[in-house]
């Protein structure tokens, strides 16, 4: 069965904007804009690229060979479960190295309270319904940034719907799954732009 152009071009927007890469890029822009950079960049950078991006991938390819997981859209609701809460692990990982190791930056301490309490939400609502992680990763990427470094920044947004087409033309979410992931994240992001280190 040959896939049709538009469904390889919907692949290649959810593959790019998978919510390791969005949070990892926004992890990036927070980290790197103030100057001074501030100390531990590197060493912050390096935990991060491995709390977002390595350990996520490689447990979603080790549940996928071991069948625990039968797609790559996991379109089945109960099976996104175990990644999700992972994923709580892994943010909640994040949060605690960056106190431990650079607890005065409070762009990457709101930066890793977004992300864990996106992954919280993610599960939370998974157990019943099914969100959208996409879009609720993507909303709290731009809007952290946005909100935290430079409100120019919001104009990422207007990848939204290039990315809101792909989930929609792959079948993986309805429109209403699709705009609750978008809001959640957005008002995860600006609840967590208000917490303060104490």
């Amino acid at each position: 069965m040959t896939s049709k152009p538009e469904d390889k071009i919907a692949r290649i927007i959810s593959s790019i904007l998978l919510p390791p890469f969005t949070l990892f890029a926004s992890y990036l822009i927070l980290a790197y804009s103030p100057k001074p950079v501030p100390p531990h960049s590197t060493l912050l950078t390096l935990i991060s690229f491995c709390m977002l991006v390595l350990f996520p991938i490689i447990v979603f390819i080790y549940l996928f060979k071991k069948k625990k997981i039968s797609d790559q859209d996991t379109l089945i609701r109960s099976e996104r479960n175990l990644p999700f809460l992972i994923g709580i692990l892994l943010t909640l990982a994040g949060l605690l190295s960056h106190l431990f190791v650079s607890f005065e930056n409070t762009l990457l301490f709101s930066f890793w309270v977004s992300a864990t309490a996106g992954s919280i939400a993610v599960y939370a609502v998974n157990r019943f319904w099914k969100i959208s992680a996409h879009l609720l990763f993507f909303s709290i990427a731009v809007a952290d940034i946005a909100i935290l470094i430079n409100s120019n920044y919001f104009y990422l947004f207007l990848l939204l719907p290039m990315l809101w087409w792909s989930r929609v033309k792959l079948k993986s979410h309805d429109a209403l799954q699709l705009g609750v992931g978008m809001a959640v994240g957005f008002i995860i992001s600006l609840i967590s732009s208000y917490i303060k280190i104490v």
